[in-house]
């Protein structure tokens, strides 16, 4: 008996130990619920160690028969955590099994704070111990209909534990074979407990041993999978970063490309502008040289019509011709300069009508002074001719 509780006395420590950690390492994680499913487990386990041992050094048949009804209420509630664990294992959605399981643990575990769902205790008997020894041992009644259904479901639960390592194996062998090692202990323990109950062989109960290698295959498992993630996350941190200078780098060269485009835009503004000038400075000595040359042709006439009057004196009626011509001249010399005028004032533009013969006759009289004797030029209109400028 001594062996027995210094056991269960070690199995507590384990359990306790890797319900602080898992709970600590959910805690600083807060997203991972694997933990907290498995750091509720073990320490329902090490209070399930606590019972068992209770269990055994009862005295009285009444506590037996109480420690045996806590054991299989706790036994009930564990796995209904384990079996969500598996789920979370296999990030499965399998809601419908997931709760029909649990409902029916739930209901078996509250059902055995009244019924005897494996048996009643008669009497406290000494029997040998299987690790040697005797001790006080409670005979029981045998189970009823309800702990084979409560068999029958942990039978349904570590099944569904087989095909979520077989579901892990596919992208993580070796994690799969835990998963599978794990859930076939306790398989093995459950087919055990059912083959004393029912089959009435004498052999022990597995207790909580096939708990504890579990909880050892799960630990490994855990550790080896976080870790792989670790390794994960420190890749992907690396691929980020790298993509994040390819990103800035990208930027930069963006930045320089833009300040490229404004250079040549600017550059570009500036070559127009300069066009524009060199055209404007054409226009400006085009303009000017037409200016220019009508300027040239009034002080032509002008200069003829004046050196005829200064070089001898004339008949009244050529006096009379040179005076119109004169007249003429100022006047085209004032129309030069209204154009002109207009040019430079943005103002609306008028569309008049005048006279054609009148122009054609100011030339005539422009040509005649500087034509020889001999050659006569005169313009005779039929009619007025109106043009519009």
């Amino acid at each position: 008996m001594i062996t027995l509780l210094a056991v269960n006395s070690a199995l507590v420590g384990l359990f306790a130990f890797a319900a602080i950690h898992y709970g600590v390492n959910w805690w600083y994680s807060r997203d991972e619920r694997v933990f907290l499913l498995f750091s509720i487990q073990c320490s329902i386990y090490a209070v399930v160690c606590f019972v068992i041992a209770s269990y055994f050094g009862s005295t009285t048949v009444a506590d037996a028969h109480a420690s045996l009804n806590r054991i299989v209420t706790l036994g009930a509630i564990t796995h209904a955590v384990v079996l969500h664990f598996y789920a979370l294992l296999g990030n499965r959605r399998d809601r419908g099994f997931l709760w029909l399981v649990t409902g029916v643990l739930g209901i078996l575990a509250v059902l055995s704070l009244w019924v005897p769902l494996r048996g009643t205790v008669i009497e406290l008997q000494i029997a040998p111990l299987p690790w040697g020894g005797t001790g006080l041992l409670p005979k029981l009644t045998p189970p009823g209909a309800p702990m084979g259904l409560l068999y029958f479901a942990l039978l349904a639960i570590h099944g569904y534990g087989l095909f979520v390592g077989a579901t892990i194996s596919k992208r993580d062998r070796l994690g799969g074979v835990l998963v599978v090692a794990a859930a076939v202990t306790i398989l093995a323990g459950v087919v055990i407990g059912i083959l004393i109950d029912f089959a009435k062989v004498r052999a022990p109960y597995g207790g909580a041993l096939p708990h504890a290698i579990f909880v050892v295959f799960m630990s490994l498992y855990l550790s080896r999978e976080y870790a792989s993630r670790g390794v994960r996350l420190a890749a992907s941190e690396k691929s980020l970063a790298s993509s994040l200078r390819e990103t800035q780098q990208a930027l930069q060269d963006l930045e320089a490309e833009q300040r490229r485009l404004e250079d040549s835009e600017t550059a570009r503004q500036r070559a127009m502008e300069a066009v524009v000038h060199a055209q404007r400075k054409e226009l400006a000595s085009h303009l000017a040289a037409g200016v220019a040359h009508d300027f040239q042709n009034v002080l032509s006439v002008m200069y003829i019509w004046a050196s005829k009057l200064l070089s001898r004196p004339l008949p009244p009626e050529k006096l009379d011709e040179t005076s119109r011509a004169l007249a003429n001249a100022m006047e085209q010399g004032q129309s030069i300069s209204r154009q002109l005028m207009a040019l430079a004032r943005p103002e609306s533009r008028s569309v008049t009508r005048f006279s054609l013969d009148h122009p054609i006759r100011a030339t005539v009289q422009t040509l005649v002074p500087s034509l020889p004797r001999s050659i006569s030029l005169a313009f005779d209109a039929p009619e007025t001719l109106e043009v519009e400028p």
